[in-house]
């Protein structure tokens, strides 16, 4: 956790949701997590479900749906619509981008396999865009790659290069839009989060590889929270970081452990419209519920970038 000193314990407001299994309402290695605006958790896991809870009875289980392919793995990312609260899925192994309605009926789906302009190998997250009606895909594999996309899937512009290259861009695993157009990038496979304009330029970054306060290792999810601020989910380090959107470094919660607060390979958390924050606490086969993030996350000394 570095050096920070608690008032309360990181256990402190949390739920735990769901338990280890495949019957309905349990979850195996969830992945990627999404919180609707009438506060319904969207889970998907290794089993290739997509599952609906209701945060606001605790966690209720409400439906699920069986992916149309998964045997050759399961998606890494999600996100919601908040034009119309539909659900948008990185497909990850099958090089494609699903489209759900809330009650998770399948609308429509877009992408093929490669690595010419508009096709994928592995697209790791997908995020529509609150200023255009187009969205933002991550991809890793033969190419790491920010790529945009119309809602209709039409292909529009890339960034990126080649993949195992130290550049710009290693294994980017999720990316966020905010209100003023600015594009959040975890870039994992080099500990930082990377913020492009419109046009594709770097702005800035945020973070650097390391275990002390405002260092990351692994950030495998990001999520902006109505706030502005933007929250990061550390694989590597077993914990969720805070920061504000230019890079100040204000807190974390978690670390390595499997009790109520900790965290064991999470890959993905999401901030929902009221603030809460649900976690995929990937390898303990559960979703962790943070009701109040201020709990837990406090002000404390950290480098900035």
């Amino acid at each position: 956790m570095g050096a920070c000193d608690r008032a309360v314990k990181p256990s402190e407001g949390v739920t735990i949701i769901s338990k280890r299994g495949n019957q309905p309402g349990q979850v195996s290695r969830p992945r990627a997590v999404a919180i609707t605006d009438d506060q319904k958790l969207i889970a998907l896991d290794r089993t290739g479900r997509i599952q609906l809870f209701d945060i606001e009875e605790g966690g209720k289980f409400l439906a699920k749906k069986v992916l149309p392919e998964f045997s050759n793995g399961t998606p890494t990312g999600m996100a919601i619509d908040r034009r119309d609260d539909s659900i948008w899925i990185a497909d990850t192994h099958y090089q494609r981008i699903l489209h759900y309605r809330s009650d998770l009926v399948l609308l429509s789906q877009f992408g093929e396999a490669g690595t010419e302009p508009g096709k994928m190998v592995f697209p790791t997250d997908v995020c529509p865009d609150p200023i255009e009606d187009v969205l933002w895909v991550t991809e890793y594999g033969e190419r790491n790659r920010l790529i945009k996309f119309s809602t209709d899937g039409k292909f529009l512009q890339e960034w990126g290069g080649d993949a195992y290259q130290a550049g710009e861009l290693l294994r980017p695993m999720a990316v966020e839009v905010d209100k003023l157009g600015r594009i959040f990038v975890a870039d994992a496979g080099q500990h930082r989060v990377n913020v492009y304009g419109r046009d594709g330029s770097l702005l800035y970054r945020i973070g650097s590889a390391g275990t002390g306060p405002g260092e990351l290792k692994y950030p495998y999810d990001i999520s902006l929270a109505p706030d502005g601020t933007l929250y990061v989910c550390e694989y590597g380090n077993d914990r969720i970081s805070h920061f504000t959107v230019e890079g100040q470094y204000l807190g974390s919660w978690g670390g390595p452990g499997r009790g109520p607060g900790e965290f064991f390979s999470a890959w993905g958390m999401c901030v929902g419209p009221k603030g809460d924050i649900v976690v995929a606490d990937t390898n303990n086969n559960r979703l962790q519920h943070l009701r109040d993030p201020s709990k837990v996350f406090l002000l404390v000394k950290g480098p900035s970038s």
